[in-house]
């Protein structure tokens, strides 16, 4: 009985292992092959942000810097919820738009 469980731990160490042996592969090699360049990014980011239409880039700001819930900002703004769904939506989809390469 000890020798099974002696196998069994070492098997499953063996799996552990090779798991852990090709996570780290991967990770290195993502970091490596991409590049990854920040301020490219944000310069993007900061650019898409100033063509956004006024009132997109107010709720925008509010929800994601401010933190505000849409019926805050809705609130705030004396609009509709639905209002504020449709601003945000039509924001996400040019930004996602307007940063991917």
């Amino acid at each position: 009985m000890a020798k099974d469980l002696l196998i069994s731990k070492y098997r499953r160490q063996e799996v552990e292992n090779k798991y852990i042996n090709r996570m780290q592969f991967q990770l290195t090699e993502e970091y490596t092959d991409g590049e990854f360049d920040y301020k490219q990014l944000k310069t993007r980011y900061e650019s898409a942000l100033q063509k956004l239409p006024e009132k997109q880039r107010t709720v925008f700001m509010m929800s994601r810097m401010g933190e505000l819930k849409y019926t805050e900002i809705a609130q705030l703004l004396d609009i509709s919820i639905k209002t504020v769904e449709k601003r945000m939506s039509n924001a996400l989809f040019y930004l996602r738009k307007a940063l991917v390469v």
